[in-house]
């Protein structure tokens, strides 16, 4: 019998770093804190290959950046076959991840934002970064573009396995 994974992209694969299979991959979740609520079981991350995810055993792993870390997967010992991986997104089973799951703000690109009242604001498109106050880029249904500021006050909840995360947004942001 067949179970079907819930899967959520956490992440894309990068260029081969070095001879022995390890790949740069910038990831939207923050590896540590999944590896600790999974320490006593292996973890298979699954990688994207042909539209089919693909279950690969997490061999080793290291940080390289604020986001960004060496995996290394069972299976993938050369730089030829890492290679054979770059841009191909990273999968997690959902069950992997909780409310202790750090995300990063690039994580909810692609999600529908709702306010405190359930009601549609549109699409996050792109997080902006570029000043102290990070924003979500949100595409409203009448194309119009919206900037919300992001700050852990304001989440009502998030819901990863349906790509939702509602925002109490302050009154007048959206005039």
């Amino acid at each position: 019998m067949s179970k079907e994974l819930n899967l959520v992209t956490i992440g894309t694969l990068g260029r081969a770093h070095g001879i022995h299979g390890e790949i740069n991959t910038r990831l939207t979740i923050d590896l540590p804190s999944i590896l600790e609520y999974t320490e006593s079981q292996k973890l298979f991350l699954f990688i994207e290959i042909d539209a089919l995810p693909v279950p690969f055993l997490l061999e080793t792993w290291r940080t390289k950046g604020e986001d960004v870390y060496l995996l290394k997967f069972e299976g993938i010992d050369s730089k030829e076959e890492a290679e054979l991986y770059t841009n191909a997104p990273l999968l997690i089973e959902s069950k992997f991840l909780n409310e202790e799951t750090e995300f990063s703000a690039t994580h909810f690109v692609g999600f529908t934002l709702l306010d405190q009242e359930e009601r549609k604001i549109g699409t996050i498109v792109e997080v902006d970064d570029s000043t102290l106050n990070t924003l979500f880029v949100v595409l409203r249904e009448n194309t119009e573009e919206v900037w919300i500021p992001i700050a852990d006050e304001l989440v009502q909840y998030i819901d990863i396995e349906q790509q939702v995360i509602s925002l109490q947004i302050p009154e007048g942001l959206l005039d």
